[in-house]
């Protein structure tokens, strides 16, 4: 495990209490160039990738497929940590040929609650509410997920950890290199 994955492990030990520790803004960019940037939760690991989860109808994967280089902003507001996460983000749908890729979104599907699947069975994201759903029962955990989910799979390239909270700041850059593997280096913050 890298220093910085072991950070995050610390850091969701430490504020497992506050479910917005778990939450992390995503920065995408569409077709036309224009930045989007919007809150997703965590689902947890695949590897060293980090995983969370979106409707395929949604905007954000249109970006992603456009441009699959990201970056995704922690915010540990209790101990005033933070990490910029760069990489390269796949969808993982129905369709996948990678067949762990497909075994851990289907774990994932298991693990959500029923609101949140309901939510893949409503209309397509940011579409007039009249629209049509596409079910109207929940799809069960134990089932398979419905076409609409789709995990998102970050590879990291990049880490950069800002520490807030000592004097003075802390900062630490993690780059992996051609081998694959990661190096830490302190900067000025």
């Amino acid at each position: 495990m890298s220093d910085w994955q072991s950070t995050i492990a610390a850091q969701l030990a430490a504020e497992t209490r506050d479910p917005t520790a778990r939450w992390v803004q995503l920065g995408t960019v569409s077709a036309d160039g224009a930045p989007a940037v919007r809150t997703v939760v965590f689902r947890g690991h695949h590897g060293e990738a980090l995983v969370f989860t979106t409707d395929t109808r949604s905007a954000k994967l249109r970006h992603i497929r456009h441009e699959p280089r990201v970056e995704v902003l922690w915010n540990f507001a209790q101990s005033r940590m933070q990490l910029r996460i760069a990489g390269k983000m796949v969808a993982v749908a129905g369709d996948c040929p990678d067949a762990a890729l497909e075994s851990r979104r289907r774990d994932v599907w298991r693990t959500l609650s029923e609101e949140v699947r309901a939510g893949f069975i409503g209309g397509p994201p940011g579409r007039p509410l009249d629209e049509p759903r596409i079910g109207t029962v929940t799809p069960p955990a134990d089932g398979p997920p419905p076409a609409t989910f789709a995990l998102l799979v970050l590879w990291p390239e990049r880490v950069d950890q800002v520490e807030l909270a000592p004097q003075p700041h802390r900062r630490t850059l993690h780059a992996r290199d051609a081998a694959g593997q990661w190096h830490a280096r302190a900067v000025h913050p």
